[in-house]
């Protein structure tokens, strides 16, 4: 029996900002076309590459609320940029959704909610058929599973639960419970202050080879207060253990009904077609000189796939 064609759930921002910081293309008006260019560039490799059945971007449309209302410092220490380049950005990935929107590929953007929250959510809906998440977030090795793996865009390499275990020496599932415990910079979450990867796996032996809970982590912790200071920290943390647990957890999906609908909806909704004509009137209209053809190839396979 043939393999089933992948359904390709892309991390839109994710994705563009890297391409944006990679690529160096202008526009037939000298603009900035970084992103956009290599944005579109890519997508023509992963059509081609993974030959998928259905391709969704998601993007993220401003900060969770549901997450700032848990904890407010999330997210509070990116770096603010300078006007300019915030508007060049901005610019590029307005100019990039436009164009999108003549191609077979479904976007999917709810306001006040973050791209992992809407991939998590199409794992689920789809969580019979194979899926390659293309992003560079590792928030997204809690949901890998048997059907679903991950591809880094920069690095160009795949990642699934055997990539995870080897590398880190514990379960995908239990990425949630590393993130909460030993923090996340870049997402400003402390988690519990000197605990890092290797006296997790000391205290935690078991996350290994099984998923552990909240419960299970507050139980060990304790039973063991006079073994260990950590299991005492941990035990008298742990409020903003299930704080973090909370915001960074996928699993369980933190859109509301009403949410879930409106993606429902678009996807039912949507036509796998290629406007040849509106697709290049599009990308004209955005300056976009670079070579089209591989494009249009790509997006008229995936139309027939």
């Amino acid at each position: 029996m043939p393999e089933r064609r992948p359904i390709l759930l892309i991390d839109g921002k994710n994705v563009f900002m890297q391409m944006w910081h990679a690529f160096h293309s202008t526009t037939t008006e000298g603009k900035s076309a970084g992103g956009i260019v290599g944005f579109l560039t890519a997508l023509s490799k992963y059509t081609e590459r993974m030959q998928p059945s259905q391709i969704y971007v998601a993007w993220e449309n401003g900060q969770s609320a549901f997450r700032k209302k848990i904890l407010p410092e999330y997210k509070f220490n990116r770096k603010s940029h300078p006007a300019d380049i915030v508007k060049d950005r901005t610019d590029q990935l307005i100019s990039l959704i436009n164009v999108l929107k003549h191609t077979p590929i479904c976007q999917v953007y709810i306001a006040g909610c973050e791209g992992d929250d809407i991939i998590a959510y199409l794992c689920n809906k789809f969580s019979d058929a194979n899926k390659i998440i293309i992003s560079a977030d590792k928030d997204y090795y809690q949901l890998l599973d048997e059907n679903t793996k991950i591809f880094a865009p920069v690095r160009k390499y795949y990642v699934d639960e055997d990539t995870v275990k080897s590398k880190y020496g514990i379960l995908s599932q239990n990425f949630v419970l590393f993130k909460s415990l030993c923090g996340d910079g870049s997402d400003n979450i402390a988690g519990i202050r000197g605990l890092g990867e290797k006296r997790l796996k000391k205290l935690f032996p078991d996350v290994s080879n099984t998923v552990i809970g909240l419960g299970d982590v507050y139980k060990i912790c304790q039973d063991n207060l006079d073994k260990n200071s950590f299991y005492k920290k941990i035990f008298e943390n742990f409020e903003s253990v299930q704080k973090y647990w909370k915001i960074i957890q996928l699993k369980n999906t933190i859109l509301t009904n009403e949410q879930t609908q409106y993606v429902d909806t678009i996807i039912e909704q949507h036509h796998k077609k290629l406007d040849h004509q509106e697709l290049i009137r599009a990308m004209m209209n955005e300056g976009l000189s670079f070579n089209h053809e591989r494009l249009f190839v790509t997006m008229n396979d995936l139309c027939t796939l």
